[in-house]
């Protein structure tokens, strides 16, 4: 059983939705597989914790920053096979709290199609964020050029160069103050990061 199908189908048994073939598959698998079964139970003690966790005030706005984190940038995408990564129930009790957090909030994350997305409909997908954001089309275009130009982002000055060149773009669509008060950065910040961004 590949790794998509274990998750798939781990997934649907906390959700109650597994099959009865289904069910027999997963069974199959986790009882020749202990590390399977391991993750497995692993798994359904961290859905319980949540269930059982007092709900939590969500600052307004997560949801929508957590998004626009996701879709300003393509994720990472790794090639390692999935049971030789260290510390996977971390990385997925990680990507759990994400998504408990977002649905709190009343949203979904797209990370995920963002991520197997060609790069034509990831250029079109930071087009359509930034113009739901409320930019005009052509810069929101600049934007995706942008996002394009740094996909893998692995350096502090990258990421500054990066944050510089969107700020411009903003700058010059007369949106960089809203953007900045949204984000809680000081127009000293940003013109130091336009100017590094320049050079």
């Amino acid at each position: 059983m590949d790794r998509k199908t274990f998750e798939t189908l781990i997934n649907r048994e906390i959700d109650g939705l597994l099959t009865p073939e289904e069910a027999a598959q997963l069974n199959d698998w986790t009882a020749r597989n202990p590390e399977a079964a391991a993750q497995q139970e692993a798994l359904h003690r961290i859905h319980r914790a949540f269930r059982e966790m007092e709900r939590p005030q969500v600052p307004e706005g997560l949801a929508e920053q957590i998004a626009d984190q996701v879709l300003a940038r393509p994720a990472r995408v790794h090639h390692v096979s999935w049971w030789r990564r260290p510390r996977v129930l971390g990385r997925i009790a990680a990507a759990l709290l994400v998504v408990v957090a977002a649905s709190f909030a009343g949203q979904q994350l797209t990370g995920d199609k963002v991520a197997e997305a060609k790069p034509d409909a990831q250029r079109q997908q930071h087009i359509e964020h930034w113009v739901e954001w409320g930019l005009d089309r052509e810069s929101a275009d600049r934007v995706a050029d942008v996002c394009m130009r740094f996909p893998d982002i692995k350096s502090v000055d990258a990421e500054d160069r990066y944050t510089g060149l969107v700020l411009k773009i903003l700058k010059d669509a007369g949106q960089l103050p809203r953007y900045l008060e949204e984000r809680g950065l000081t127009l000293e910040k940003a013109e130091r990061l336009i100017e590094h961004a320049g050079k």
